[in-house]
C-alpha cells in the first residue's frame, strides 16, 4: 500500500513538471522575453527533465545541464525574465541572435549525442581487467601519496589565499606565485591526482572519508583566493561520485534524499556567499536589496561566459587565423619541456598582449580583445567550447563539438563498469568536462597532458604494479 502510494506521488510530480514544461514556451513569451532565449530555455528544461527522469543513471548530464545554465543562461534569463540586468553584458540585435543560434545547437546535439550514445553500448564496454587485490594495491598507493602531497597542497592553497588578500585576486593571473620552489609545487598540484585515483579504487566509507573531508577543506581554502568555480565543481564532482558509489553498492548509501534535499536548501546560501567573496576581492559594493537581490547578483556573476560567445562573433576579424578548440593541446606539443630543449620555443606566463595575440588559448585572446585594459592588469573573460568551436568551424563546428560532449558524458555513465584505470580517468576529466561551459574545448584531452597529471598517473601505476607482484610472490611462496 506504501508502494502504490509513493508511485503516485512521484508521478504526479512528473505530470507537475510536464506541465510547466508545456506552458514554458508561451508563458516566457508572454513576458515578453526573446523568442531565440524562450526557445532555448525551454529546450534546456526538457533536456532537464529528461535527465531527472532517468534519476541517477545520467547523474554527469544533469551536472552539466547545470552548469550550463549557470554560466550560459542565468545571466539573460534575469534580465528578461525577472528584469534584473546588473552584469549583464549585452550586444546588437544581430549578434545577440548569433548567441541564441549558437546556445540552440548546442543544447540539441548535446542531447542526441548523450542519447543515442547509448545504441553504441558505450556504456557496456568492460574493462575490468583489475582484481580487487590489485585495486587494494592501488588504494594504499594513492592514499599515501596523497597524505604525502596534501602538506604542500594545502600550503599552496593558503599562500594563493594571503597573496590573493595583500596583493589582490587578479595579481594572481599576472604573476606565478614562486614562495615555494617549482618541486614543492610540482608535488602539491599533483594531490588531487591522487586523490582522484585514491577514489577510482574503491574504498569503503570509513576508509574514504577523512580524504574526502580534507580535500573539501582545501576546496573552501581556495574560495578565499576567489576561485569560486573550482569550489563548486569540486563539490558537484563529489556528488557525482556518491551517486556511482550508490549504484554500485546496492547495499549501502552513499547519498540519500536528506542529503540531496540539504544540499539545495544550503546551495543558495553558499552561492550568495561565493558572490559576496568574489566582489569583496574585486572591491566592489556588497549591499543586497534583498535575497533574491544577491541570488540574481550571484546568478549573473558567473553568468559571464555568454559573454564570451557574443565577443567572438564581434571581434571575429581581429581573432588571430587559429583552431583554439583545440588550443590546449597545441600549446602542450609547443611548449612542453622537451619540445623548449630541442626546438627552444618558450612558453608563455601571466598576461600580455603578445600571449593573447601569439598563444593558441581562446581565453586569452579574447579577453585582451575586449577588455584590453582589464587583461593586461589579471582581468579575463574564460573561454567556452561553443565560442571556440564557432571561430574555428561555424555553425557546423558547434554541433560537432556538442555532440562529441554528448557522447563523452554518456560514457562518464560507465564508471561502474570500469577497472581502476578507467575509473580514475572519468573522475579526473569530469572537472573539465563540467567547466566547458567556460573553458576550453579540448580540456579534456589537455587536462591529462599537463606535467603533474602525467607524472602523478604513472608513479601509482608503476608502486602499484610492484606492490601487487611482491604480495603474489609472497602468496605463492606460503
Amino acid at each position: 500500500m506504501l508502494n502504490m502510494h509513493q508511485t503516485i506521488k512521484i508521478r504526479s510530480w512528473q505530470t507537475v513538471f510536464i506541465m510547466i514544461g508545456i506552458v514554458l514556451l508561451p508563458l516566457l513569451l508572454l513576458i515578453n522575453a526573446d523568442f531565440g532565449l524562450a526557445i532555448i530555455v525551454t529546450i534546456w528544461y526538457w533536456e532537464l527533465l529528461y535527465s531527472l527522469s532517468v534519476g541517477m543513471e545520467n547523474i554527469p548530464f544533469l551536472m552539466f545541464l547545470l552548469m550550463f545554465y549557470l554560466f550560459l543562461l542565468a545571466a539573460y534569463v534575469d534580465d528578461q525574465v525577472f528584469h534584473y540586468s546588473e552584469g549583464v553584458v549585452l550586444f546588437d540585435k544581430n549578434i545577440t541572435n548569433h548567441i541564441y543560434w549558437c546556445l540552440g545547437i548546442s543544447l540539441i546535439f548535446l542531447f542526441i549525442g548523450n542519447y543515442f550514445a547509448k545504441y553504441w553500448h558505450i556504456n557496456k564496454i568492460n574493462s575490468k581487467t583489475s582484481s580487487l587485490k590489485y585495486d587494494k594495491s592501488v588504494l594504499n598507493v594513492s592514499l599515501i601519496l596523497f597524505y604525502i602531497c596534501y602538506i604542500p597542497y594545502i600550503i599552496t592553497g593558503i599562500l594563493h589565499a594571503l597573496y590573493s588578500r595583500t596583493m589582490g585576486y587578479t595579481s594572481l593571473y599576472l604573476d606565478d606565485i614562486t614562495i615555494l620552489p617549482y618541486p614543492v609545487r610540482l608535488i602539491a598540484y599533483m594531490c588531487p591526482v591522487f586523490f582522484y585515483i585514491f577514489l577510482a579504487s574503491l574504498p569503503n566509507k570509513k576508509k574514504a572519508f577523512w580524504p574526502i573531508f580534507f580535500y573539501i577543506i582545501y576546496s573552501i581554502i581556495t574560495l578565499f583566493s576567489g576561485q569560486r568555480a573550482d569550489f563548486v565543481i569540486n563539490i558537484i564532482i563529489l556528488i557525482i561520485y556518491l551517486a556511482f558509489r550508490n549504484k554500485l553498492d546496492i547495499n549501502k548509501k552513499w547519498i540519500n534524499g536528506k542529503l540531496i534535499v540539504a544540499l539545495l536548501v544550503v546551495a543558495p546560501i553558499i552561492a550568495i556567499l561565493l558572490n559576496f567573496l568574489g566582489q569583496v576581492r574585486l572591491g566592489q559594493d556588497t549591499h543586497y536589496n534583498s535575497f533574491f537581490d544577491a541570488i540574481f547578483s550571484t546568478l549573473n556573476s558567473q553568468g559571464v561566459s555568454v559573454s564570451v560567445i557574443g565577443y567572438g562573433k564581434e571581434y571575429e576579424k581581429s581573432i588571430p587565423n587559429k583552431i583554439y578548440s583545440l588550443g590546449g593541446i597545441v600549446e602542450f606539443f609547443k611548449y612542453n619541456p622537451i619540445s623548449e630543449t630541442l626546438l627552444g620555443t618558450r612558453g608563455f606566463s601571466g598576461q600580455s598582449a603578445g600571449r593573447a595575440l601569439n598563444g593558441n588559448l581562446f581565453s586569452h585572446t579574447i579577453s585582451y580583445l575586449a577588455l584590453p585594459w582589464g587583461y593586461l592588469h589579471g582581468r579575463g573573460l574564460g573561454s567556452c567550447y561553443i565560442a571556440e568551436a564557432y571561430h574555428d568551424f561555424g555553425y557546423l563546428g558547434v554541433a560537432v563539438w556538442s555532440f562529441i560532449y554528448g557522447i563523452i558524458i554518456k560514457g562518464c555513465n560507465s564508471f561502474c563498469d570500469k577497472g581502476v584505470w578507467g575509473r580514475a580517468i572519468i573522475l579526473y576529466a569530469l572537472y573539465n568536462i563540467l567547466m566547458a561551459p567556460r573553458s576550453l574545448a579540448d580540456a579534456f584531452i589537455s587536462g591529462f597532458l599537463q606535467i603533474q597529471v602525467i607524472i602523478a598517473f604513472f608513479i601509482v601505476w608503476i608502486f602499484s604494479n610492484y606492490s601487487f607482484s611482491k604480495a603474489k610472490i609472497f602468496n605463492t611462496n606460503q
